[in-house]
């Protein structure tokens, strides 16, 4: 389920979502949700997949929160200071998807995404991700969808990225794609 409310908080809103015991895929990527939303929110038992919006939630909130981990899909649009929440999901045996568009991420923060050898699906579009960067991630062998558009990655990353063996679906910065699929 996907709530588009422009940013607004609705007291409405969680109430509705509240009431959908069985939701398992809920994005508020688009709604400023407040610290007892995101507790409330915690508490929907079937609940897998979620997409908050990063900047209206208190990082030390998602830090302390002990549904994360049980979560099969997490996305984190624009997040900074990742790598104490990236720590966190490391441990997690669920996750399979992970969205950091946009994230502030770090080299270290690269190590521990590429510590999470279950995920299958991984969009890392406009963050920083560099060639070398893009090596710490060849041991993601469960791969099926990786999302890189928008990084620093050059054409010399073709041949790790060929060490993806399972993908099945590729998102490339235009000169890299273009290179990429030359080389099929």
């Amino acid at each position: 389920m996907k709530f588009l409310n422009g940013k607004g908080r609705s007291a409405t809103l969680i109430n509705q979502i509240v009431r959908q015991q069985n939701l398992s895929v809920l994005d508020l990527s688009d709604t400023a949700i407040s610290e007892s939303d995101f507790k409330v929110i915690a508490g929907l038992k079937k609940l897998r997949r979620l997409n908050p919006d990063s900047h209206s939630i208190n990082q030390k909130l998602l830090l302390e929160s002990l549904f994360l981990p049980r979560l099969e899909g997490v996305g984190l649009l624009g997040l900074s200071n990742c790598t104490p929440v990236l720590e966190i999901l490391s441990s997690s045996k669920k996750l399979r998807f992970l969205t950091l568009t946009s994230a502030k991420l770090t080299e270290k923060d690269f190590a521990i995404i590429g510590r999470m050898t279950k995920l299958e699906h991984l969009l890392l579009n406009g963050t920083d991700l560099d060639d070398d960067d893009l090596k710490q991630l060849t041991k993601l062998q469960n791969l099926e969808y990786l999302n890189v558009h928008a990084t620093k990655i050059t054409v010399r990353s073709v041949p790790t990225l060929r060490k993806f063996r399972r993908l099945k679906l590729l998102t490339l910065p235009p000169a890299v794609d273009a290179a990429y699929f030359n080389t099929l």
